[in-house]
């Protein structure tokens, strides 16, 4: 009986492990996607309240 409170112990140690590692993740690139997604609006407001601003072109 013992043999298997031990096995299942570890498979839930494991799943634990698995899904913090997949939660870790997930939410670091989901943070990453949001600035990115932030940068590109205030990016698109910018040109479009200052067309003359593009960062692309440089000035003469």
């Amino acid at each position: 009986m013992e043999f298997w409170i031990n096995v299942w112990g570890l498979i839930l140690a494991v799943v634990l492990l698995l899904y913090t590692g997949l939660f870790v993740w997930v939410t670091a690139g989901g943070m990453s996607d949001i600035r990115a997604m932030l940068a590109s609006l205030e990016r698109d407001e910018l040109e479009r309240t200052h067309p003359e601003a593009k960062r692309n072109e440089p000035r003469p």
